[in-house]
Order: C-alpha cells, then sequence, then structure tokens
C-alpha cells in the first residue's frame, strides 16, 4: 500500500466516522423530541379528558335547573 491509499483511506474512514456521529446526533435528536412530544400530548390529553368532565359535569347542573 502506497502513501496516497494510506492518506485516501485515512480521509475515508475520517469522513465515515463523522458521518456516524452526525447520524447518532440527529437519532439522539429525534428520539428525544418524540419522547417530549409525546408527554407533551399526553399532558394536553389529560387536560382535555378534565375539561370534558367539567362540561358534563356543568351541563347536567345545567338541565337540573332547567326541571325545576
Amino acid at each position: 500500500m502506497d502513501n496516497r491509499t494510506a492518506v485516501s483511506n485515512w480521509g475515508n474512514a475520517q469522513s465515515v466516522d463523522s458521518l456516524n456521529i452526525a447520524i447518532q446526533k440527529i437519532i439522539d435528536f429525534m428520539n428525544h423530541f418524540e419522547n417530549h412530544t409525546r408527554f407533551q400530548l399526553s399532558t394536553v390529553g389529560d387536560r382535555l379528558n378534565l375539561l370534558e368532565q367539567e362540561v358534563h359535569s356543568l351541563e347536567q347542573k345545567l338541565n337540573s335547573l332547567k326541571r325545576d
């Protein structure tokens, strides 16, 4: 193996390493984003459930007042 081939191989290895690091950073970001988004959606879902229960309760109170 001559010197140019060794330098080329080293450059290719560095490029592959850089690409692997960049891909890993993207994967880490996307995993964090997914977890955060799932948590936020869960929180919104919980709030919506509470609001629906409150609306249902208020509707029942209103209907009972209409009957009186």
